[in-house]
């Protein structure tokens, strides 16, 4: 098993923040600004993305740190804000800065740390390497953040991070345009073609096979998203064979790959192996423990084994690292719905609303969960709103469902046959269709398109949901009939891997 080879780098003494900081500024914390484009060659703009990215990926490895997330930081692009003004925002007590210059072979990255109370210079460097030496920048760059913050670096972490990923320049480059690819992720396409170059340079490159693992996950997790509606069972399994082969190289090469271990998560779940998803999930958290992704999956684990104080503050953490991403406050009050955490779900939808007022997501959520608020004037209001923003069909299930929950069959037989509920050209995903027909009241044909989703496994997310959650309030109408408590018990068994 080749680990990849690490890199020496020595660190200058640095200043070190003041310990009294304010109390609700997270600990040990930086926020890291996306880097200025220096580059002559506009085709590299995308170098400074991939650099920063990769960045933020190393500082997520330090458990001891609090390391805001990308998605939060590129709000910050241009920002007119000044760097306590950023930091008040964030929370955090100190701000990096800096700019990547990349022409041919050569890259120069210079980097400042900034105190976010005093707005001093707590230390600048500028490192210029060949690309092939761009390894032990990201390594000295977190060991100093490391000092300056007065936190705890371990061996093991600091080996991490050391880790030399490839001896191929360009097999590194098209890795860094893959990475940059997450920064305005519209398609999965371009990162898949920039991965494979990477690997067919170097197939021994451990990140970028754990990379293509992970977003072989995403997608099979949420296919109708990055795919399309189009996405179907046979799409969902290809997703999933290609996210395990993938990983499993990746670890053979690197056993400490966060993101190979997160894609394994996934394959478990669709297998329903519920022992290795634990171990999957506490793997990736243990190799990435500031990763917000890595955190709101450890965070629905909990959720699942029934700790939901674990779950909530697993979750409330990954808001903390990724505060201004509407996705993560959704996800979280997806999960706080699903515990039937209804006035905390309710608070976060309201929130998601507030950050992207356009889409109808947290409308839809909120319209759902006032339903379990006996506030029927809430659910007619939201749903009119989410009407206004071109509601998806997982959203129009959302409403025909919260008008279910007030007893306003006529309202959800509407949103019913505004959907094109039945109708599989148009509403593929099984579960969407089994929601809208237990709104209306068709618990024959939910139920078929219940033993359907568990009898194909599509969306497996799903059938994950129904597995540790078949009592909760939304499937009440079902709970006492037979062939509900039938289908249910079928999902504690594993998948058949022959099918």
């Amino acid at each position: 098993m080749r680990g990849g080879e690490p890199v020496d780098v020595e660190c200058d003494t640095v200043a070190v923040v003041d310990e009294a900081v304010a109390p609700d500024v997270l600990r040990n914390s930086v926020a890291v600004l996306p880097f200025t484009n220096l580059s002559p060659d506009l085709e590299n703009a995308y170098f400074a993305a991939g650099i920063h990215e990769e960045i933020l990926n190393q500082l997520a490895k330090i458990r001891d740190l609090s390391v805001i997330a990308r998605t939060t930081m590129v709000r910050y692009s241009d920002s007119p804000l000044s760097i306590p003004e950023i930091g008040s925002e964030l929370r955090v007590q100190t701000v990096m800065e800096g700019s990547v210059r990349y022409a041919g072979d050569r890259v120069r990255i210079t980097a400042q740390l900034v105190d976010t109370q005093s707005g001093a210079h707590l230390w600048s460097e500028a490192y210029e390497k060949d690309l092939q030496d761009i390894f032990g920048v990201q390594l000295s760059i977190a060991i100093r953040i490391a000092n300056t913050l007065q936190s705890e670096l371990s061996a093991e972490e600091r080996a991490r991070i050391a880790r030399r990923g490839t001896r191929n320049a360009q097999a590194h480059g098209y890795y860094i345009r893959a990475l940059a690819g997450l920064r305005n992720l519209a398609s999965t396409a371009p990162i898949h073609r920039d991965l494979d170059k990477a690997i067919s340079l170097d197939g021994e490159f451990a990140d970028a096979l754990a990379f293509k693992a992970q977003m072989y996950g995403f997608e099979a997790g949420f296919g109708h998203i990055l795919i399309g509606e189009s996405f179907n069972a046979a799409d969902q399994r290809r997703y999933i064979d290609l996210a395990e082969e993938y990983a499993l190289r990746a670890l053979d090469l690197d056993g400490e790959q966060a993101r190979a271990y997160s894609a394994l998560r996934a394959v478990a779940l669709h297998n329903r192996d519920w022992e290795a998803v634990n171990v999957a999930t506490d793997r990736a958290y243990a190799l990435s423990p500031n990763d917000y992704t890595v955190l709101a999956d450890a965070a629905w684990n909990a959720a699942n084994l029934g700790d939901t104080e674990t779950a909530i503050r697993l979750h409330e953490r990954a808001i903390e690292l990724n505060p201004a991403d509407a996705g993560t406050v959704w996800n979280f009050s997806e999960l706080l719905y699903w515990t039937q955490q209804w006035a905390a779900a309710r608070d976060h939808a309201i929130l998601v609303t507030e950050m992207i007022p356009d889409s109808p997501l947290g409308f839809a959520q909120l319209a759902r969960v006032s339903a379990h608020l006996e506030d029927p004037d809430a659910v007619r209001r939201y749903a009119a709103l989410t009407e206004l923003r071109n509601p998806t069909a997982t959203d129009s299930a959302y409403l025909a469902i919260a008008y279910a929950g007030i007893v306003d069959l006529d309202e959800a037989k509407r949103i019913f046959q505004l959907a094109g509920a039945g109708d599989e050209s148009r509403i593929p995903d099984l579960s969407v269709q089994f929601s809208l027909h237990l709104a209306v009241a068709d618990y024959e044909t939910a139920l078929d398109y219940l033993e359907r989703a568990i009898d194909e496994n599509f969306p497996f997310v799903f059938c994950v949901g129904v597995h540790f959650r078949p009592d909760h309030p939304v499937t009440l109408p079902l709970q006492e009939m037979p062939r509900y408590q039938e289908i249910v018990a079928r999902l504690a068994q594993p998948l058949d891997s022959s099918r």
